[in-house]
């Protein structure tokens, strides 16, 4: 879908589960945004071909003393995400905002 000369692309999500992964990508840069954590193996993979990445955007649903909860709902905590960023194969500057 192409919206005022920018691409948004549905991401792959493991099938009859639907998932919020979308490719923003206006050219000069692109924004990933994921929820969830079922699988992401095959989402690091787009994400680490994307040459213009600027931004990332993932959910974390619990904290990280809820870890359990969030393993059993396929969602992220903090330290699960540590663990998910890992797989980002270039530099990144961290930007947290609430």
């Amino acid at each position: 879908m192409e919206l005022k000369k920018r691409k948004l692309t549905a991401l792959p999500a493991k099938p009859r589960r639907p998932r919020g992964r979308y490719h923003l990508d206006s050219g000069k840069g692109s924004l990933v945004f994921t929820r969830g954590h079922d699988h992401q193996r095959p989402l690091w993979v787009l994400v680490n071909k994307i040459a213009n990445l600027k931004y990332l955007i993932i959910e974390t649903a619990f904290c990280n003393r809820e870890k359990e909860l969030a393993v059993i709902s396929k969602h992220l905590c903090p330290s699960m995400l540590a663990e998910e960023l890992a797989k980002l194969e270039r530099s990144a500057e961290s930007t947290s905002r609430i």
